[in-house]
């Protein structure tokens, strides 16, 4: 009977790691009003070149459970030459503020498929809280797509959405950053949600991690039916 009840709670683990669920998503990008005209921008992510060495922005997500996270995608374009690879790292969060060395929770780069829609194989496993995303190329620069719908976005005092960007890390790292909302004819969030101008496009896949407690029921549950089967 042993072996058939572990069998049983075996089955169900491959069931459950066959399949993949969005833990976060901003979802698709907009475009952005530029210059009068419509325009996808993104913002250059990599070594852009003599002081711009880790060009990075460090984007927002939360998870509400534990979670294992097996896929990466991020909305992005190529401007010149293809990178080598891409890069990522996932930083502990603490409200807004920008995070710092030691920060790092998992990091890793994976071969540049020639395809930006290519999601990134990962291998990580998050307690439930806050977290912020960098994607970056390695050799080469990317466009990491902004105004993505359903970010989370911080505002200023007076109420204006702002970003973290680093030109090197770790000094001096991560700093506030914004543009004036004339310069691409954005404005307020809160005013045009469509015009989220600091919020980059990803989604993260995986599963969220049972409870133990959960598990064991899963256990009972496979017990229960093997046993109504014989």
């Amino acid at each position: 009977m042993r072996s058939n009840v572990l069998a049983c709670a075996a089955a169900l683990a491959v069931a459950g790691a066959a399949s993949a669920d969005v833990l976060y998503d901003t979802g698709l990008h907009d475009t952005v009003l530029f210059n009068g005209t419509e325009t996808n921008l993104g913002w250059t992510s990599g070594d852009a070149g003599a002081g711009f060495e880790q060009r990075w922005t460090v984007q927002p997500f939360s998870v509400a459970d534990p979670v294992h996270i097996s896929n990466i995608f991020a909305g992005y374009f190529i401007p010149g030459e293809s990178p080598l690879e891409m890069g990522w790292i996932i930083w502990n969060r603490s409200g807004a503020d920008a995070p710092v060395d030691g920060d790092q929770v998992a990091s890793g780069s994976v071969a540049y498929s020639g395809d930006p829609t290519t999601p990134f194989g990962v291998d990580v496993d998050l307690s439930a809280g806050d977290y912020y995303l960098t994607i970056y190329g390695i050799g080469a620069t990317i466009g990491w797509f902004t105004n993505a719908p359903n970010p989370i976005h911080f505002l200023d005092g007076d109420g204006n959405a702002f970003m973290h960007r680093s030109a090197t890390f770790p000094d001096p790292g991560f700093q506030f950053y914004q543009l004036g909302y004339d310069v691409l004819d954005v404005v307020d969030p809160d005013v045009d949600s469509r015009n989220y101008l600091y919020s980059a496009e990803f989604r993260l896949e995986g599963e969220i991690i049972p409870a133990p407690a959960a598990l064991a029921l899963l256990g009972v549950a496979g017990l229960v039916a093997w046993r109504r089967r014989r």
